[in-house]
Parts: C-alpha cells; structure tokens; sequence
C-alpha cells in the first residue's frame, strides 16, 4: 500500500499566531464571563441589602456591567473572524495543493477519474474541513478555555455550584462522544453516496446531447432517482445522528439548570451561599450553554473532517509524473528536437521500446487499437513515466527535466486536449500567453484560422463553449493545431489529428507538417501522414515490431503491409501500371507541393520502359522527410562503380533525368538518385535555399541526407558519388561542389544560368562573401579547385530568357546569355586552378541543335553521353560535328576575373608558406 503524504499541518506559521489570537479571545471572554459573574452577584446582593434604594455603588456596578457586554460582543466578533481567517488560510494552502498534486497525474489517470470525484474533492471536501477549523477547532478551543476559566471563577464564588456545573459539562460530552461513532459511519456513506451521485450529474450534463439524441432520457431519470433515493437515506440517518446529538445538549443543559437550583436551594438553605451566588452561577451556565450546545456540531464538524482528510490523503498518495524524490531538476537545453527511446518500458503498456526520431524528421505511429500509440507520445510528454529505460530529447534525459521546460518546447494535438471555455484568441494563445501579435497572426494564416473567421462577426474574440462545442470538427481542430504551434516548439505530437477530418482540414494539416521544422511523431493511418513521413514505426502488443520508410512498405509484405493493405495495395498497383493508368487513390491525392505520391503519379505518367519501371522507386529520407527522391537500381549492379546523382531544373522534372540515365545505368551498372526539389520547400533550391528576402530549406542538407538514406538502402559508398544538374540543377552542383568538395568525384553541370565565383570579393550568391554567415557553410576555393568540372550549353541557347537572371551586375560579371556564361566561368576556373599549381580536368562542350531544353540537348545534343564521358566511363560520343572552345585563345578578363585571379594568388602564396 503506497505511502500516504500528510495534509499540511493546519497550526504552522502565520497559522500558529492566529490561533494564539483566538485563544487569547477566548481567555478574555472567560475573564469577562467571570467579571460579570461577580458583579452580577454583588449587584443582587446589594438590591438584597438595601431593598428599594439604588446605591451609587450599585450602580456603577451595573455601568461597569454593560461594559462587559460591550466587550463580550467584540470577543464574539474577533474570535468568529479570527476562526474564519484560520480556516481560509488553511483551505487556501490545501486547495492550492490539491490542484498541483492533480495537474502533476498522468493523463490515463485523469481520464480513468471522474469529474464529480474531483469537484467533490475541492469543493466539499475542502468545506468539512474549513467548517472543522472555523467552526469546530476554534470553537471547541474557545468553549473549553472559557469553561475551565468560568468554573474557576464559580469555584471561587461557590464550590459545589461550580462541581455541579462541571459533572453536567462532563456527561454531555461524554454521551455526545458515545455517539460520535455512529456520526462517522453515516458521514462515510453519504459522501460516498453524495460522490456518485456529484459525478453522475456531472457526466449526464456533458453527455446530454447523446441521452436526447438516443432517447434515453426516461433511462437516466431512473437512474438519477436511484442514486437521489441513496442519498436521501444516507442524509436522513446522519440527520438522525446529528439531531441525537443535539437534543442530548438540550437535555444536560436543562438537567444542569435543574441541578444548579437544586443545589443552589440547599446551598442557600445551608447559608453557604447567598442568592447572588446562584444568580451568578445561572449567569456562567448560560454562558457556557452555547458552549454545550455547540459540542454536538463540533463532534459532526470533527468526523467529517476526518473523511475528508482521509480521502484526500489518499489521492495525494497517488504517484505522479514527476519523481518529486529526484534531487536535481534542470532545464530543457536548446536543441533541433531528436528524440530517443533507449529500452523504455511502462508499465504492461510497452515493453522494450528502442527507437530514434532524428531531428527534424516526420515520423508516423501505425498499429491496432490498443496497441500502444499513444502511450508512445504521452512518454514524450511525460504524462505517463517509464518503469525504466530512458527517453532523450536532444541527448538529455527527459526525467530529469523540468516538466515546465519539457512542454514548453512540445506542442501536441489530441482528442483527449479539448478546447477551454473563453474566446478564440484565449484558446489558440493558451500555450503561449506572451506571444506577439505577429506570431498570432502567423499561426492564424498557417493552420486557416484566418480564413474561418470570416464565419465569425467577433473574429478571435468570438466565444467558444467549453469543450468548442459550437465550432465544427474542422474548426476545433484548425485551433487545436495554432494552439500547438504558437511560441514554435521543437517538437510537435499529433495523436489521430487527422481523424474524421474533411479533405480541406486534411489539406491543412499537410501545409502545417510541410511547414514545420522540427521534428514531428504522429499517431495516424491515413496514407497522406504515412507517405509523408521519414520512417514507419509499426506498435503492437506494446512493442514496435517494424521500422521502415514509405517506400519500403510499397515493396515488402511485412506486418506494416498487412495492417495497411486497403491503402497499400491501390498505390502499389499505380506504380505498375503503364500509359499513365494510375489508381484513383493517387488522382484524387491533392499537396500543394512534390510529394513521395505525387512522384508516383509522375512515374506512371513518364514513358519509361515498362521493363524499367519496377526498378524505379519513390524514397524518403528519414532526415529530410520533405525532400523524396527516385532510386534506380539495375538489374545488374555493379558496386565498383560510384552513385550518380543527377538534379533537375527548375521544371522539377526528376522522372526525366531518370529515363535519360536508365539505358546506361543497365548497361554500365551504376545506381541513378534523383532528389526531388519541391517548389513550396525548396524554392531556392539552387542557391542552399539562401535568399535577402526569404529563405527555404536547405538543399545541401537535404541532398546529404538523401546520399546517406541511400547507403543505407543500396549498401552502396555514398561517401563519395559523380554530380550533374541541368539548369538549376547545374547550379545547384556547382555550389555543391564548391561546399562539399570532399564528396563529389566530378562535376557536369548543364546549361546552369549562373555561376558562383571562388572569391570571398563578391557576396553569396555570386561569390563566397557571407556565405558562413548566412549557412554556416566554409566553403574552401582551393580544395573546389580538385574537382574536375564540366559545363554543356545548347548552341541555340543564346536568347535571352526570362527565367534566366539578368540583372546588371552579372551580365557584366558572367555574360547575357547562358552559352556565354557557362563558356566563361570554365575559362576563369581553368586559369584560376593553373595559378594555384592545380591541373584539373575543366570542359565546356556546345550542344549541337539544342536550346535551353533538356530533351534537345539529350536527343540532338548527346548530353548524357558526354556527362558519362567526362565521368570516364566508356561511352563513344559519334557526332558529326564538335564545337570545343580554343581554352588557349586570348581573354580579356572581366573585374570579377581580376579578383579571382587575385584570390588565387593569394591562395598561392599561402600554400607555399605552409609548406
């Protein structure tokens, strides 16, 4: 049985001295009790005495009398206000305890729980025991000081009238203490009954809309009688008790009053005592009644605070998410957002979890009902803490985080995270109270909150009802989802966000996934979340029993394909098919941009050979999900040979440069990868997604990514691999090469539009100045030096084109046209590698009867050959006629020339100095 944690002691602190307050009230009022005691018998000794006159003594008495009063009446006023203050103060402290102890439980325990269980926690619970303070401590403490004072006082006037006093005070006490016990087990049934009864009222008045809706209303009337009809018995026999209680207060308090003019008689009669003294000792018995009367209150007060107390220990003995026993909680440190699971279990939820999402990646949950998917994300969230192992976050562990750091930095989206009472703007900035209105507006604009508001006269500050109950499934969800994303966290946690959604509000959450940039797990079974994500964690039985990307399930038939086979099997059937006959799964998929199914589509579309197109496959990386690429594998794979990357232009005609390559590929042996630059994600594409007036993602990263993913596919070196882009793909590879030197063997670059000069003169992207700055790239121009390169332009590809950037500076620094430009930055690059002592390999080649377009220049200008040439495979180039430029003509050097032949001579000497 876990241990229970005790309540808060209620006399600690501040708490202490208003207690001594009330007891030093309480002294006062016995002290003036007793002062009127005895003034009340002299004063009727006196009128005794002196029959009809007043004396003046007399009358000061009676003076001095009223006074008392006076003062009784403050007393009465400081001790009640002084008892309430106590027991606010004390059920102040408890409630705000209560409230961390249940914001600190895991979410299946809250859900296990039932609201009027906890409403009757703060609420009556927290009431017994303020009555109990206020009404019961305090006043039991003041009554017992006054009586002890009181009877002192009476002893003194008259013995046997104080002992008479005192034995009535005794037996009623005793008798109410005899009946306490019969007040506890009454207490106990009507809390227990008025609980189930609190919680059934409260579930029916959320539900209400199912109860009218099925016709089970008359169902649900019975059954609030039946537990009305529970507590009316329960209430009636503590009525019973309490009224035993009572009237046994009643009862010694008229048998005292018996008892003192009985003895008071005999006393008098004895002359031992005057009719003063009696007078006096009625007087403190009616003071002390209240006193008697209030013990049987302050019995009923007593044991339902010792319910109350009972079953509050008891909810805070529950463990919570956090081990409040660790020592030393630290932040969440800064990171890109990986996330490992390292042997995890909890519980008989899972067992054994190892697993790693890598920063930035889309990683979606498949599995049965049950199986443990969403257990998964609350161990993220720390809603639920493993029974061992350990889950990191950027290589630290999650246990010893604070949790307020912990969810700062993840945003979730659930079914079981509904939507609070107050307006729109309330809800969608709850996560993050402080953001900016540009934030807010950014959020609004991502998830279609903007737009929806259109249906709303009061814009964000239109209310929503608890629970979002007059919005639509759509609208909840678009608010859910700004709500996640608002303060940009590094994680986001979407549990079947997706479920029972539109196609709009499906479309939605693909632009926030797309758009966001660090990592995102997601609990789903719809194809968009899995083709979109990086990997595929299959959880079952609380174990994940398969990790694979999108494209793997399309190809094998493990479990995953099982699950999934009602979504699989149409897409797979797509890919085989011929003449563009693809499946309506995939005519009816619509993304604002390239993704993993769109790439399928096109395949279908694309005339390859039906004999080539089983070997053509639509991959993700698990690093740069957003980035697909097309694998081609040979039937006859020769892993001699490295990886030819080959990267489209703009026209993002991937499928294209695969056919052109396959015939060799088959032939040669090589593997074709063709990355997939989507225009939405990767509109600067060309440039490493670098620009002064907006940025994208990082193509250079991507592309690493993508060569890493296909090691792991092809058991293929990628560490190394041959290079060609055409057109914005050749400038892509320019630069890539530049960056990257180390991983690219050579370089063909087709008709690129621009180039970017090895100079640290001219900014990025036309030089190499700023470039660390804005990429954190260190590009190294004496090491792009050893890369051979080769640049092949159509011949017709001399018009000026308006995709082609024509602005002042480079015209004058690279030329007008492409041919010119591409025909000059070879001649440049050729004398800057002599400079520096290098003897590499550099080639322009014309394109006969080619423009600027890529089946021209493959068809008419053997392009692919010539690549494969220079590649130094063996490939016989049979054309009629060759225009190569004379690399030993004379050149008069543009500016930008002059600073790259500068810079080269810089690089020189430096070289020779290390030496």
């Amino acid at each position: 049985m876990p241990n229970r944690r005790k309540i808060p002691t209620v006399l600690t602190g501040k708490r202490r001295i208003i207690f001594a307050k009330i007891c030093a009230i309480a002294v006062a009022q016995a002290g003036l009790a007793a002062a009127s005691a005895f003034l009340i018998r002299d004063i009727f000794d006196a009128l005794n005495a002196n029959g009809q006159a007043w004396p003046t003594e007399t009358l000061a008495a009676l003076a001095v009398l009223a006074l008392v009063a006076v003062a009784m009446a403050w007393c009465r006023f400081a001790e009640r206000t002084g008892a309430e203050v106590l027991g606010q103060r004390y059920v102040h402290i408890l409630r705000l305890k209560l409230f961390d102890h249940l914001s600190g439980q895991p979410l299946h325990r809250l859900q296990g729980g039932t609201r009027g269980g906890h409403l009757l926690r703060f609420i009556g619970d927290l009431n017994a025991i303020r009555q109990w303070i206020s009404l019961g401590l305090a006043r039991l403490s003041v009554s017992l000081l006054m009586a002890v004072d009181s009877l002192a006082a009476l002893g003194f006037i008259n013995f046997r009238l104080a002992l008479t006093v005192a034995i009535a005070i005794f037996v009623g006490g005793y008798i109410s203490f005899l009946l306490g016990n019969r007040l506890h087990d009454a207490a106990r049934t009507s809390r227990r009954n008025r609980a189930r009864l609190a919680s059934d009222i409260t579930e029916r008045i959320s539900m209400m809309p199912v109860i009218q809706a099925f016709s089970q209303v008359t169902r649900e009337r019975r059954r609030l009688a039946r537990r009305g009809r529970r507590l009316r018995k329960s209430m009636i026999k503590r009525a019973r008790v309490v009224g035993s209680l009572r009237g046994v207060s009643e009862l010694v308090t008229g048998l005292a009053v018996v008892a003192i003019l009985a003895v008071g008689g005999i006393e008098i009669n004895a002359g031992r005592a005057s009719a003063g003294s009696l007078l006096a000792a009625m007087s403190i018995l009616g003071m002390l009644t209240p006193a008697l009367r209030n013990l049987s209150r302050c019995l009923e007060y007593w044991h339902t605070y010792r319910i109350s107390v009972e079953r509050i220990e008891t909810f805070l003995a529950t463990p919570l998410v956090d081990n409040t026993e660790q020592k030393a909680y630290c932040d969440l440190k800064p990171g890109p957002g990986k996330i490992e699971f390292d042997n995890v279990h909890a519980d008989n939820r899972l067992r054994g979890i190892t697993a790693m999402a890598r920063a930035g990646s889309i990683i979606t949950i498949v599995g049965p009902n049950g199986g443990g998917k969403s257990t998964l994300l609350s161990l993220v969230s720390r809603f639920l803490q493993p029974t061992s192992g350990r889950i990191l976050i950027d290589g630290q562990d999650i246990s010893t985080c604070t949790i307020q750091s912990l969810r700062s930095a993840i945003g979730m989206v659930s079914a079981d995270l509904a939507l609070m009472r107050g307006t729109i703007k309330r809800n969608i900035c709850y996560r993050c109270p402080s953001a900016t209105q540009a934030e807010l507006e950014r959020v609004c604009d991502l998830c279609g909150i903007t737009d929806m508001l259109t249906d709303f006269p009061l814009g964000l500050e239109a209310r929503v009802f608890e629970g979002g109950t007059n919005l639509s499934l759509g609208q909840r969800q678009r608010i859910a989802l700004a709500r996640a994303l608002i303060g940009e966290p590094r994680i986001l946690l979407l549990d079947e966000a997706d479920a029972n959604l539109d196609p709009g509000s499906m479309e939605l959450i693909d632009r926030v996934l797309k758009s966001f940039a660090g990592t995102v797990i997601v609990a789903s079974h719809r194809m968009e979340r899995i083709m979109h994500a990086a990997r595929i964690w299959h959880v079952a039985d609380g174990q994940i029993i398969e990790t694979s990307t999108a494209s793997n399930l399309l190809q094998h038939k493990g479990p995953t394909f099982e699950l999934l086979a009602d979504v699989i099997m149409p897409l797979q059937h797509s890919i085989r098919q011929h003449n563009g006959q693809s499946g309506n799964e995939l005519s009816q998929a619509k993304t604002t941009t390239t993704t993993p199914v769109d790439c399928v589509e096109r395949i279908t579309r694309h005339p390859i050979e039906r004999r080539r197109l089983d070997r053509v496959k639509v991959l993700t990386s698990q690093l740069e999900p957003r980035c697909p690429y097309l694998l081609y594998t040979p039937e006859t794979v020769n892993k001699n040979l490295p990886v030819l990357v080959t990267v489209h232009g703009i026209s993002c005609n991937a499928e294209e440069h695969i056919d052109a390559f396959a015939e060799y590929a088959d032939r040669f042996g090589f593997i074709v990868v063709a990355p997939v630059f989507a225009k939405a994600a990767y509109a600067g594409y060309q440039r490493f997604g670098y620009s002064k007036r907006n940025s994208s993602q990082r193509s250079d990263l991507a592309l690493c990514a993508i060569m890493d993913d296909v090691a792991e596919q092809t058991g293929f070196d990628t560490a190394k691999f041959l290079l060609f882009g055409y057109s914005g793909g050749g400038q892509f590879a320019h630069r890539f090469a530049m960056a990257y030197p180390d991983r690219v063997i050579s370089t063909a670059l087709g008709a690129p539009g621009w180039f970017s000069y090895p100079s640290t003169a001219a900014p990025f992207p036309r030089g190499l100045r700023g470039v660390k700055a804005a990429l954190e790239l260190d590009f190294e121009p004496e090491r792009f030096l050893t890369v051979p390169m080769m640049v092949c332009v159509g011949e017709h590809d001399t018009q000026r084109d308006p995709a082609l950037n024509t602005s002042a500076r480079i015209d004058s620094q690279q030329g007008k046209t492409r041919f010119e430009r591409g025909e000059r930055w070879v001649q440049v690059m050729r004398k800057h590698a002599r400079n520096c002592g290098y003897d590499t390999r550099y080639e322009f080649h014309s394109l006969l009867q080619s423009t600027h377009d890529f089946a021209q220049c493959t068809q008419n200008g053997g392009m692919i050959e010539r690549v494969l040439k220079f590649f130094q495979l063996d490939i016989d180039v049979s054309l009629t006629q060759e225009k190569e430029v004379d690399t030993r003509a004379t050149h008069q050097f543009t500016p930008m020339e002059h600073i790259v032949t500068t810079t080269a001579k810089v690089l020189k000497f430096e070289r020779s100095n290390k030496s």
